[in-house]
């Protein structure tokens, strides 16, 4: 009967988990370009189903999970708390058509962007400058995705395993019953 309960944990532990592999697509610059002139825009465009992704190679029937956006940028000038319309850079950001408005630092920017990506794993990002100038270097999507083995039906694993461990038990309440 222990054995019966500890398989029934086992299945139940497995039943919250998922194979998932992780992908990233960088979009790098040839050289970093200095966005200064008004409405200036770049556009990068993610195509998860046919870039070849370091690491992760996501097709078509495969399931993503998670999705981050990163914007690199490099802030050229410090902000100047006595000047911020001279000194403040501001970009617009459109993913898919989403707006994000902020003001940049050199770093990584980074956005949630699943709902952008899950249905057809494309992305189309514009980086377009509003205040001030700054540097853009490039973008990158990362995340999660479940791949899909060639051959094997679909079939919701923690569901499955689920019910299987609803099964082993039922096997001991009936056990323990008689």
């Amino acid at each position: 009967m222990k054995k019966l309960l500890l398989l029934a944990i086992f299945v139940f532990a497995l039943a919250g988990t998922a194979i998932a592999a992780p992908y990233l697509d960088i979009i790098t610059l040839p050289s970093p370009r200095l966005m200064n002139t008004l409405l200036e825009t770049q556009v990068f465009n993610f195509d998860l189903n046919t870039d070849v992704l370091t690491p992760g190679d996501i097709g078509p029937a495969d399931t993503i999970t998670s999705a981050t956006l990163g914007i690199s940028f490099t802030d050229n000038e410090p902000d100047n708390p006595n000047r911020p319309l001279r000194t403040m850079e501001w970009a617009i950001v459109l993913a898919d058509l989403n707006p994000y408005a902020f003001e940049v630092n050199t770093g990584l920017w980074t956005a949630n962007v699943y709902s952008q990506i899950v249905n057809d794993h494309r992305l189309l990002v514009s980086v377009t400058k509003g205040v001030g100038d700054f540097i853009l270097n490039g973008a990158q999507v990362s995340g999660g995705y479940t791949p899909v083995v060639p051959g094997t039906p679909v079939v919701p694993e923690p569901a499955s395993m689920m019910l299987l461990g609803m099964g082993i038990l039922g096997l001991i309440g009936l056990k323990r019953k008689a």
